[in-house]
């Protein structure tokens, strides 16, 4: 539920975060659905071209994904922008010097 924020800014309102649609279904690959928690090895998602928020709490239930978890904290998450469609490599163990996405820190877990 909460992948891209919307195209209009980014928002940590839950409620905001929308999945993609598209009008042709064969376009788009589906959606994996993400964890929901930090894991030893990457979450490969297909992107759509959008604003994404990766979660830096590592507590969101869509992790990677932030889902405003953080509030009340001095936590934010990081904020990419994709302008066509990719597959991306998160990081899904949150040791990566790459963040947000995967180096293979994980390897080292």
């Amino acid at each position: 539920m909460p992948f891209p924020v919307p195209s209009s800014g980014f928002s940590d309102d839950p409620a905001d975060h929308d999945q993609p649609t598209s009008g042709d279904a064969s376009a788009t690959p589906p959606r994996r659905v993400p964890p929901g928690r930090v894991q030893k090895g990457p979450f490969v998602d297909q992107c759509v071209p959008g604003k994404y928020a990766w979660c830096r709490c590592s507590k969101s239930s869509q992790y990677p994904y932030c889902d405003g978890t953080h509030r009340g904290s001095e936590i934010t998450p990081l904020k990419v922008v994709f302008e066509k469609p990719v597959t991306v490599v998160w990081c899904a163990c949150g040791e990566s010097c790459n963040k947000p996405y995967c180096d293979g820190s994980h390897g080292r877990l």
